[in-house]
């Protein structure tokens, strides 16, 4: 079960995502800078408010990257640990005096890139927009640093993945869209519509520390009173293909006003089914690999917003989303056999009545908040050709304190970006960039409650177990976006 260079990583991750989430949950769309909005009028519109598109000119070809680097840290509260107690030959859990094996500070620093691809054209038809895309709304990505002084340890060994490596040592996640989209102008109404198809390829990857009491045990104690390494490793591999629907009005009341209003659904309209193995690798004995099937589901999103061309030199927008994260409840691990409704489970993580609980792998409760985003932004045209922006922004947090862990963290954040528009070439040809700086406040965790010195999860089902997650969160992300524009 190895771990993959961050080199392969990185190269990866700029043919198809994931960025880091830059918005609430692990939403990370960026792409079109400060233009990318619910009133834009370039292909970018396919997944902000496809009604833009009947506004893209004869045919425009759109090619867009965005490069972002992230490092972030967890800091492990020692009291969170699950404590070796008793000296009896069944005790395991992490010695008190080597609470550094399983708490303190763990760190990355990762860079991850992602293309927009869109082709859109009006065929000869006045009012038309017909588009192409390819682009990555959800991911997320992440490899942490190795820690010194473990490597080579009899009985710690495991601890040189760091704090965090209960919940990931190295993960991503990412849904990849390819969207077919078209819209149409009313001049009498002075009204877009559009719509659109996306075909999305998603897929799961995780290694993290696993033991089958669903605790952070690193060590067990025999009968001899020698230590023991005690965890374990788990890796997930799970794809699925999936559809959604995304649609949008956009209202032009007069020549320099835009209101925009889109939805883009849920990926799969609901549930989705991804399938791939599962290996697991428990101390002592011999790793084990299954076919299995990963089920959750996420969000849809709702985005509103406005652009006012006050005159030839400024021109102000406002615009936010509202993300139904609370649809994210939990991502349950099942044999790839089971029956839909087999992830069934109450608010304890118990299956309800009838449920055959012995085909749940692993349950990991999620039970995230709809969130909301705000983002303000201006620009200043110094001619028709060259035009000056900034912007600022909210990102609100989804992931309550009940649930976070280093594997998908959340954080309200604020973000401030600056960037330029040129057009060259009689206006055919546009090079736009926007660097975007994402300041998040830190979160502080604490310890769950303790009966003997164990931490209790209210939690029964061993399925559905997670390790205290207790301790400080903290991240930045830098965010540059890079695109050119054709029309021919």
């Amino acid at each position: 079960m190895n771990r993959r260079p961050l080199g392969i990583v990185v190269a990866t991750a700029a043919l198809v995502g994931p960025l880091p989430a830059m918005a609430s949950g692990f939403l990370t769309a960026r792409f079109g800078g400060e233009h990318g909005h619910p009133t834009t009028e370039n292909a970018t519109a396919m997944y902000y408010n496809p009604a833009g598109l009947a506004f893209a000119g004869s045919t425009q070809l759109y090619v867009d990257g965005t490069l972002a680097w992230v490092k972030a840290s967890f800091d492990r509260d020692p009291a969170s640990v699950y404590p070796l107690i008793g000296q009896d030959g069944s005790s395991a859990g992490t010695p008190a005096d080597r609470l550094d094996t399983n708490s303190g500070e763990s760190t990355l620093f990762n860079i991850a890139a992602a293309p927009f691809l869109g082709l859109v054209s009006n065929f000869g038809v006045e009012n038309l927009g017909v588009g192409l895309g390819f682009y990555a709304p959800f991911g997320g990505a992440s490899v942490w640093d190795k820690q010194s002084g473990f490597d080579g340890d009899p009985v710690f060994h495991g601890a040189a993945d760091g704090s965090q490596r209960w919940w990931s040592i190295e993960g991503s996640l990412r849904s990849l869209y390819v969207t077919a989209a078209g819209a149409y102008y009313i001049p009498a109404a002075r009204l877009s519509f559009g719509l659109g198809v996306n075909f999305i390829m998603s897929e799961v990857h995780t290694i993290r520390a696993r033991n089958v009491s669903g605790h952070d045990e690193v060590a067990e104690r025999y009968a001899d009173d020698k230590l023991r390494l005690f965890e374990g490793r788990s890796r997930v591999d799970v794809s699925g293909k999936h559809f959604s629907l995304g649609g949008g009005l956009l209202w032009k009341p007069t020549d320099d006003i835009s209101v925009g209003a889109s939805y883009q659904s849920q990926p799969g309209f609901g549930k989705m089914k991804l399938e791939g193995d599962l290996e697991l690798s428990y101390y002592g004995q011999k790793s084990n690999t299954q076919a299995v099937r990963l089920e959750q589901e996420l969000p849809d999103v709702i985005r509103l917003g406005g652009k006012w061309r006050i005159d030839p030199t400024w021109e102000v927008r406002l615009f936010g989303e509202f993300a139904r994260w609370s649809v994210f409840e939990r991502q349950c691990l099942l044999t790839k056999s089971a029956a839909d409704d087999a992830c069934a489970l109450d608010s304890k993580g118990d299956p309800k009545p009838g449920i055959d609980s012995s085909v749940i792998v692993q349950n990991l409760e999620r039970d995230w908040e709809d969130a909301v985003a705000v983002r303000a932004g201006a620009s200043y045209f110094l001619n028709p050709a060259l035009e000056l922006y900034a912007g600022l922004g909210y990102d609100g947090n989804a992931v309550p304190d009940e649930t976070i862990d280093p594997a998908l963290p959340d954080f309200n954040d604020v973000s401030a970006a600056l960037g330029a528009r040129a057009q060259f070439l009689d206006d055919t040809l546009a090079v736009a960039g926007t660097y975007t700086q994402i300041f998040y406040l830190s979160r502080e965790i604490d310890p769950r409650p303790r009966v003997n010195g164990v931490p209790q999860t209210g939690l029964k089902s061993p399925t559905s177990l997670q390790p205290d997650a207790a301790g400080t969160y903290e991240r930045s992300i830098g965010v540059l976006n890079l695109n050119v524009e054709y029309t021919f």
